[in-house]
């Protein structure tokens, strides 16, 4: 439950690894006698080996203060002695322009999910602006299958907290943002920063993952494509609400997003800045 050096719970290991990476980063820069040309070109012709720029730790900076904002629920923990059972599972696809979710109810010892919520999002030029990534192109599809599970948890919050959550998707890229939180990119990484922070907010437990083929994930691939789709609505979503929600914008967001700040720009993203749940 706890990182075994620092005994820091793994959701809290964020900025500590953010800053570590960052120095570790600056370290290898010093090794690599890199600082000498750099003073060569400024006027200041003095070498600062071991100096880190401070913007260079914004990233850890501003994750902690997010959690600074809620101290009551994010700096102290209640940890359960025994694990609880899965009650939820979020199914969620994505496609260039969109994304969709379903929440299902889990049938205790049945092995079957029970539709009782879904939503439908189409994926606007403004939030891949907001996110730093390219609109309607399929390098976006990463991203968007974890902001697809971000809005999930943000819609269903008062369903799923501190219950067992199994997340079921198609990708690999979601089920690792789901499983650590972190990625080798800018956008996952603070996509992952996002997914800790509510998580710690509604008090989830480490979240179940669990590959789906993609042509078994019928119901999460018909809500991602709100304008290419067949008009029949699969049959597990005729008897339940699927709501429509709109664009997101920089404030839903804990952590100022890519394309609001450079700092983001500034971030070893390869050292899995944010690792946690």
């Amino acid at each position: 439950m706890h990182d075994r050096e620092h005994q820091i719970p793994p959701r809290k290991a964020s900025p500590k690894d953010a800053s570590q990476a960052r120095i570790r980063a600056d370290c290898r820069d010093i090794r690599a006698n890199n600082e000498l040309s750099r003073a060569s070109r400024r006027d200041d012709k003095r070498e600062k080996p071991y100096l880190v720029a401070v913007k260079r730790l914004e990233v850890a900076r501003q994750w902690l203060l997010a959690v600074m904002r809620d101290p009551d629920r994010m700096l102290i923990r209640t940890e359960q002695l025994e694990e609880p059972p899965v009650e939820w599972a979020i199914i969620s696809d994505a496609c260039p322009t969109g994304y969709g979710a379903v929440l299902a109810k889990v049938v205790p010892g049945a092995q079957s999910f029970q539709p009782v919520d879904a939503y439908e999002a189409k994926f606007t030029e403004a939030e891949a602006k907001l996110l730093e990534v390219k609109w309607g192109e399929a390098s976006s599809q990463g991203p968007l299958e974890a902001l697809g599970l971000w809005r999930a948890m943000k819609t269903w919050a008062t369903r799923i907290q501190g219950k067992g959550v199994l997340v079921r998707s198609d990708s690999a890229v979601t089920l690792a943002a789901a499983e650590k939180g972190s990625s080798g990119g800018m956008t996952m990484n603070f996509l992952g920063g996002e997914l800790t922070i509510l998580a710690e907010k509604l008090g989830l437990p480490a979240l179940k993952t669990q590959h789906l083929a993609g042509k078994l994930n019928v119901e999460a691939d018909w809500l991602s494509r709100p304008e290419e789709r067949c008009k029949e609505v699969p049959a597990a979503l005729r008897q339940i609400r699927i709501r429509k929600l709109g664009p997101i914008g920089h404030n839903d967001f804990e952590i100022t997003p890519p394309g609001r700040s450079s700092l983001w720009k500034e971030s070893p993203h390869t050292a899995s800045v944010f690792r946690c749940l």
